[in-house]
């Protein structure tokens, strides 16, 4: 099995990943690693709410790393992405080459105007008549780059006392106000402001602290009266405070759940351990956390390791590390070393064991060596190579050994004799980054970073066709499918593309989901799926379609360097910059929220059959689909037959129909069992179709327009029933009540109709929104509920509002609906999430459901639509439909969160994470049959 891993040289170009920090601090890891925290965790805190999530992030690696490309990326996305640079300055970071890299970045990509300084030790002193900075020459505090390119004194932040201070944190008014320094320029106010605010919070918390304390004493004088409203009233008390640490904890969940998902996941499980019994509504870190989490995974902390291999019978893993050791380790205890192999002199970039297990072939720096997997011991002498090498495979008979490196040639070795077999191949016009053998043994393939991919003939040594050519920038891993009908390549230009063999044309589109370059990726055992890894996570593609299966799989906090498939296809192993191996199960653990993925364009709208065994969702891709919600599978193929968008979908009561509405101004009829048109298109709106509902008899089919007309269709004979219904714009929801007796509709109000006459009961009902999106009947149909920037309810009988509007959303509300028992109401909105309400008193129901990603839009507040949202017919599921092309069923009674929860993290916080995450609370294990 072959290691999959960077090319680590080139790191050429800037990364675009999601993250954004406020500001970055570059610093001296031997001088400063204590104070560089605090003041990060300084700027989170101040003249912050201690209950609520900072309003911005600062950078700063938490590690000591050393100067190379492999860790470079990592933080130039991190320079790339911060709005101001805060150097602490010392003779230890003017000599430190990390600091003057951090620098050289900022000065080529950013203003110096930017830049703050915090002295931390050395002198600074500013000379006005040269308009820079005066330093000792043997001991300079700022690195030289800095010199002569401040056209104003910079601000500077005294904070040498700080070293030898003991208690250095927001409660110290010295620090506080060094804090505030910084921190004026990032918040774009006046440092007396930022003091003033954060004293004021200061008292705030000791307020309410001290009236904690003193309801306790109180409480404790009045049980000379009565014990027992004594202990009654320290209980209130104590919940109280067990509700405001719950609360603490569930913002710092929220907070660095998009960073740190798993330690959302655990400090989330606090926050609901602290809350007790009458108070577990999950956190949105917890559930984000948890919907975001397919697969279950072990982590190990290792040194850093550029990559991975398993032998072939899955017994052995190597690890070659950046210091030039392969490790060999038994798999369920991969951090203890069987056999240290040592040799090399620098990273081990690529790894292969031969196909009995017997060898282990490595490459790294100027050799590729041969290692006796039995005894550990080097096979034959090393091969020398002119420059370093990149990539090292087997020939599927182990006779050979394929190695390419950066003298942009192939070469191939008897492992026998170590020598060479034929000539070099010469082909590529730079380095060679990897090599891959056919299963068959008859084909090379190679990668490089010419961004060209080439196939090999092996027996004569010729190119096999001409460039494989679509990648744009460097190509750094190849793989053959076992079937060797596909060869897969991964590129810095962030895409996986996949090749045919046999005619060397690209397959389909090239897969397109990672942000940053895709550094390796792997084909299973079965050929079924292809894993790529790049930036912090893995994807999962199917290799017949080229589309995603599932979510990413998210742990890492540093680039992954290398991953590989288990023999049995059971596991994915990755070793990443955050020195962590991680072993991923590759089946997905049951979860609070599944994905249904499969659409290539947003989905608009999901529906369930009445039996619940279906879903039908329909695509801006412009098809309908069907779907098993306990398997989450797709039933048939997708339907086809509109030509645009496809907006609405509804099934018919029997669940034999399933109607559709589009942007081709057509509504369609379907035979679910065949997945046929029935009967030809419905045709009579002048403007998209949106939504479809079948009366509850199933005779009628209404349909909404933006028209500004509802059509009533006969769905036996597919003609129109009645007049239609005008609104004064166009009209975007449409609902039968559950007693077939009134249909509603909405424009910018919601109308409702006597369907019997055609006739429109009493004035529209009217909130003087901009647009209603949504309409839905409960089932008793004495109420309904409408979606406009709110959700609001509605009295059928008489026509008024009931209550205040629900407000939770923070953009437009696309849709809502009741559950079956029409106890809860659910709504989903532009802000990319779904809600759950209480019909009865209004009161929210657990946090927002916020699992569908992100997707970019110019629209401001517009996170990612979720479009849809409906309950199962028996309340057990509720499934959203999103712009990120899928469709996720959720658990609405879900409450197994603790099990999940360790189930998918399967660790522990360290004591170092509890410090920072949960600070002030007695360390314990949230999950105690886990790991560390």
């Amino acid at each position: 099995m072959v290691a999959k891993r960077a090319f680590l040289p080139q790191v050429s170009k800037k990364s675009t990943g999601v993250d954004s920090y406020r500001a970055f601090i570059s610093y001296s890891h031997a001088a400063d690693n204590k104070l560089a925290p605090r003041l990060q965790r300084g700027l989170h805190q101040l003249a912050k709410p201690w209950y609520r999530a900072p309003s911005f992030r600062v950078f700063r690696d938490e590690t000591s790393l050393t100067a190379t490309p492999a860790m470079w990326s990592s933080i130039e996305r991190a320079l790339s992405a911060s709005e101001f640079f805060i150097l602490l300055a010392s003779p230890d970071s003017a000599r430190s080459k990390w600091v003057d890299r951090e620098v050289a970045w900022w000065l080529a990509h950013r203003s110096p105007q930017q830049i703050l300084i915090g002295l931390t030790n050395g002198e600074l002193t500013w000379d006005d008549r040269t308009g820079d900075f005066v330093q000792d020459p043997a001991a300079p505090t700022l690195p030289k780059r800095l010199q002569g390119v401040f056209t104003e004194e910079p601000r500077v932040i005294r904070l040498s006392w700080a070293r030898t201070e003991n208690h250095v944190s927001l409660r110290n008014g010295r620090f506080r106000d060094a804090v505030a320094e910084f921190a004026a320029p990032l918040h774009g106010r006046s440092k007396e402001d930022l003091v003033g605010e954060d004293l004021r919070q200061q008292r705030r918390m000791t307020w309410w602290r001290n009236a904690a304390i003193g309801s306790l004493t109180i409480l404790a004088l009045v049980a000379s009266v009565s014990s027992v409203q004594f202990f009654a009233q320290r209980n209130t008390a104590r919940e109280q405070r067990d509700l405001a640490v719950s609360r603490q904890l569930a913002a710092e969940s929220t907070r660095i759940v998009d960073t740190q998902p798993e330690n959302a996941i655990l400090v989330g499980l606090e926050s609901l351990n602290a809350a007790g019994k009458e108070h577990r509504n999950p956190p949105t870190g917890l559930v984000t956390g948890l919907a975001r989490l397919q697969h279950a995974s072990e982590r190990y902390s290792i040194a850093h390791t550029l990559s991975v291999s398993y032998s072939s019978d899955g017994r052995k893993l190597a690890l070659g590390e950046e210091s030039g050791t392969i490790r060999l380790t038994d798999p369920r205890t991969p951090d203890r070393s069987d056999q240290t192999l040592r040799g090399h002199t620098s990273g081990i970039r690529n790894m292969a064991f031969s196909k009995d297990g017997r060898l282990l072939a490595s490459t790294g720096d100027n050799s590729v060596r041969l290692w006796s997997v039995a005894t550990g011991r080097p096979y034959g002498a090393a091969i020398k190579l002119s420059e370093p090498g990149n990539g090292v495979a087997f020939s599927p008979d182990g006779k050979l050994v394929a190695s390419g490196g950066v003298d942009k040639a192939i070469r191939l070795w008897d492992v026998a004799t170590g020598k060479p077999r034929g000539k070099p191949l010469q082909g590529h016009t730079d380095a060679v980054t990897d090599v891959a053998f056919s299963p068959d043994g008859r084909l090379l393939g190679s990668a490089g970073a010419d961004e060209t991919v080439r196939l090999w003939d092996v027996t004569t040594g010729k190119p096999r066709g001409k460039p494989l050519q679509g990648h744009t920038d460097d190509v750094q891993d190849v793989e053959f499918t076992p079937d060797r009908k596909i060869l897969a390549s991964a590129s810095m230009d962030k895409t996986v593309r996949l090749w045919d063999v046999t005619t060397g044309k690209p397959r389909g589109k090239a897969l397109q989901s990672h942000v940053n370059t895709v550094n390796a990726l792997a084909i299973s055992p079965d050929g079924k799926t292809l894993a790529s890894a790049g930036g912090d996570m893995v994807h999962l593609w199917d290799t017949d379609t080229g589309r995603p299966q599932g979510l990413p799989l998210v742990g890492h906090t540093d680039n992954i360097w290398s991953l590989a498939f288990r023999p049995d296809g059971k596991q994915i192993a990755t070793v990443s910059g955050d020195k962590a191996l991680r072993l991923w199960e590759t089946a997905v653990t049951p979860s609070i929220s599944q994905a249904l993925t499969g659409h290539t364009g947003e989905v608009f709208d999901a529906e369930f059959s009445r039996d619940g065994k279906r879903l039908a969702t329909a695509s801006g891709d412009g098809t309908v689909r069907l779907w098993d919600p306990l398997t989450r599978r797709p039933l048939g193929k997708p339907l086809h037959g509109h030509t645009g968008w496809v907006i609405g979908v509804a099934f018919s009561p029997d669940g034999s129909l399933v109607a559709s509405a589009g942007e081709d101004r057509t509504v369609r009829l379907w035979n679910v069992a065949t997945g046929r048109p029935h009967g030809k298109p419905l045709i009579g709106h002048m403007n998209w179709t949106t939504r479809v509902d079948f009366s509850p008899d199933g005779r009628l089919l209404a349909s909404a327009s933006n028209d500004k007309i509802v059509r009533l269709w006969d769905v036996a004979t597919g003609r129109p029933f009645g007049s239609p219904l005008r609104h004064d714009r166009g009209v975007l929801g449409v609902a039968f009540s559950p007693d077939g007796k009134t249909l509603a509709s909405a424009d910018n109000t919601v109308r409702l109709w006597d369907v019997a006459s055609g006739r429109q009961i009493r004035e529209p009902l009217n909130s003087n929104a901009q647009s209603v999106n949504s309409v839905a009947f409960s089932p008793d149909s004495k109420m309904i509920a409408s979606a406009d920037n709110t959700v609001r309810l509605w009295d059928v009988a008489s026509g008024r509002q009931i209550r205040e509007p629900l407000e939770g959303h923070t953009g437009t509300v696309a849709d809502v609906t009741f559950s079956p028992d029409g106890k809860l109401l659910a709504s989903s909105g532009i802000d990319g999430t779904a809600r759950m309400w209480e019909v009865p008193s209004g009161q929210p129901v657990g946090p927002p459901l916020t699992g569908h990603e992100t997707t970019t839009s110019q629209v401001e507040g517009y996170a990612g639509a979720v479009n849809q949202v409906v309950f199962s017919p028996n309340g057990k599921q509720l499934a959203t439909a999103g712009d990120d092309t899928t469709v996720r069923l959720w658990n609405p009674e879900f409450s197994g969160w603790a099990d999940y929860g360790c189930e998918i993290v399967n660790r522990n916080l360290s004591r170092a994470e509890w410090r920072h995450l949960a600070e002030g609370l007695p360390y314990h294990r949230t999950c105690p049959e886990a790991g560390r």
